[in-house]
This record gives C-alpha cells, sequence and structure tokens, in this order.
C-alpha cells in the first residue's frame, strides 16, 4: 500500500529537529534504498488565522481588534510503499527526528493515477 503522510513542524522546536536532520536524512536515505520510501519533499503550508486582541485605548477603554495573521508553516510530505498501516506506524516510530518536533497531520491511502516508473 502507498500512503502519503504530512508532517507539520513545530516552530518551537526547529533547533532540535535540525539538529537532528542528518540522522533524518540517513534514515530516508535508508528507506528509499529498500523501495519504502517513494518520494519525500518540504512544504510551504500557508495559514491563515483570525486572532482578538483586546487593546487600550485612553479615551474608550479597552476595545477587541480582530487582527488576520499570514503564517508560513514548515512542513514536508513522505509518501511510502509499506504492507500496511501497522507497517507504517513501525516505520514513522523509527523517524530519528525528536517527536515532539512536529505534528503527523495527515496519513492517507493513496493510489497514484500514474506509475511512479519503478
Amino acid at each position: 500500500m502507498i500512503f502519503a503522510v504530512q508532517y507539520d513542524f513545530v516552530p518551537e522546536q526547529t533547533e532540535r529537529r535540525l539538529a537532528a536532520r542528518p540522522a533524518h536524512r540517513e534514515w530516508l536515505t535508508a528507506l528509499k534504498a529498500d523501495s519504502r520510501l517513494v518520494q519525500a519533499r518540504q512544504l510551504d503550508v500557508a495559514h491563515h488565522r483570525e486572532v482578538e486582541r483586546v487593546a487600550q485605548h485612553a479615551e474608550r477603554g479597552a476595545a477587541v481588534e480582530r487582527i488576520v495573521e499570514h503564517v508560513v508553516q514548515l512542513a514536508a510530505l513522505l509518501v511510502f510503499e509499506v504492507e500496511d498501516e501497522g507497517a507504517l506506524d513501525a516505520l514513522l516510530a523509527d523517524d530519528p527526528y525528536p517527536k515532539d518536533s512536529y505534528v503527523v497531520v495527515s496519513r492517507r491511502t493513496w493510489t497514484p493515477l500514474f506509475s511512479f516508473g519503478r
């Protein structure tokens, strides 16, 4: 089965994640060598969120302001070919990235429209 997995990286843990990146890349290289990794790439995911903020105004007291923040979140898309979901769980558990440095936001089975040419 083919699975597409998206990681969103936790910005506060960037330093720890980057320190583990060489080991993560070695892990990916080994998975590619044994055909379990189909493809991997970094993503930039744009998020828009509305934030309420209470601002103090001298003449009006407290007032609520709405602010729209545009945030670019680093993420990754990893495509694996493994036997089943249990094999995917075991594979993801071996990722050297610190577990608190990313969140798996999506994991889906994937049926490609075209062959990967392997």
